[in-house]
């Protein structure tokens, strides 16, 4: 039932309680444009990718320089590239603190007689504060070859080594078709250590001998290495090997990036400090989570390596621009005057 105020008020005290009441109303809510991603007046995209603060492209637009990101228009479509690197990135994700980039993969190729004619390797140098997720797998695709990867990780003012290698074999016992599984028989796989800020891949071949008058080297003469996504490389024989020839020389990979205000040999950043600083980047609605990696630095141990901005439990944006509410109606405040 409407809630009426009489036209004629008998007494004045309970007319201006009548006028002043405050009533509530849901209102549903129109269409509402996405939250802002990036800063005012900054450049939000590459192409159409978008880039949300704390990456930007341009002077003011990001928030420290490791998050400075080139717009290369050279490119069709246009490539958004990590700081002072060729490194092309396809996807940031500001919650998980991840970005995804392109990384090449590694060729070992040879004739009919069993001769190199090209190894390529590959490799991915990455800029303080990002490091290689543990979110990828390593790969070695071919016959009767060994992958290689070597690799840093940072742990204060020390430095780890690590490395790991897989083998591919190719049996004639096998028939003519290769298993449509990456368990050791035309591919090989492993796992990847998080926290290496750097990985180079190599391939090389598994026995000279396994390659001279091979019917598996004359019908797949080279064989591929490569870091990529968890579950974004299926193996299938014939498939597999015409796609890394041909269409896939470029493969994801995920890299973690975190906010860390630290030089090089002190200890990272942590929420406790973060909050001290007057660039402390968290905005509205939002809290800092710290972030570690767990090193084998003579025992397993986790350290911090900086921190992140996460939105508050029912809000929803950027944290590194402010969040809001995610309610899908509001209420509206009024006051109702227009009925006396």
């Amino acid at each position: 039932m409407p809630f009426v105020i009489p036209r004629m008020c008998m007494i004045r005290q309970l007319c201006s309680l009548v006028v002043g009441m405050i009533v509530l109303r849901s209102v549903p809510t129109a269409t509402a444009a996405p939250p802002p991603h990036a800063l005012p007046r900054c450049t939000g995209n590459c192409g159409a990718l978008p880039i949300p603060y704390p990456f930007g492209i341009g002077d003011g637009c990001y928030l420290r320089p490791e998050f400075n990101i080139t717009c290369d228009q050279s490119t069709t479509p246009p490539s958004a590239n990590l700081t002072n690197t060729t490194t092309s990135i396809t996807h940031f994700s500001i919650v998980e603190g991840e970005l995804q980039v392109l990384q090449a993969v590694a060729q070992d190729c040879y004739d009919d007689k069993g001769v190199l004619i090209n190894n390529k390797p590959s490799s991915l140098e990455l800029p303080f504060p990002y490091t290689i997720s543990e979110r990828n797998e390593f790969y070695a695709v071919g016959c009767n070859s060994i992958a290689t990867y070597q690799g840093t990780r940072i742990l204060g003012p020390d430095e780890e080594e690590n490395s790991g290698n897989t083998v591919t074999v190719c049996e004639n016992r096998l028939g003519k078709e290769l298993p449509a599984v990456c368990n050791l028989f035309g591919c090989a796989r492993s796992s990847v250590p998080a926290g290496l800020h750097n990985i180079s891949v190599t391939l090389a071949a598994l026995g000279s001998q396994r390659r001279v008058n091979d019917s598996w080297n004359v019908k797949y003469p080279c064989s591929y290495a490569f870091i990529n996504e968890q579950d974004n490389f299926t193996f299938a024989e014939a498939r597999s090997f015409q796609q890394l020839q041909t269409t896939r020389q470029l493969l994801p990979v995920i890299l973690n990036w975190v906010i860390d205000t630290r030089v090089t040999g002190e200890k990272s950043d942590t929420c406790d400090k973060a909050l001290l600083r007057e660039d402390y980047p968290c905005k509205e609605n939002s809290r800092c989570i710290n972030q570690q990696r767990q090193f084998l630095h003579y025992r397993p141990v986790n350290v911090p390596v900086g921190y992140l901005c996460q939105c508050l439990p029912g809000y929803e944006g950027n944290p590194y621009v402010g969040c809001r509410g995610n309610d899908d109606s509001f209420f509206e405040l009024y006051t109702n005057t227009d009925l006396l």
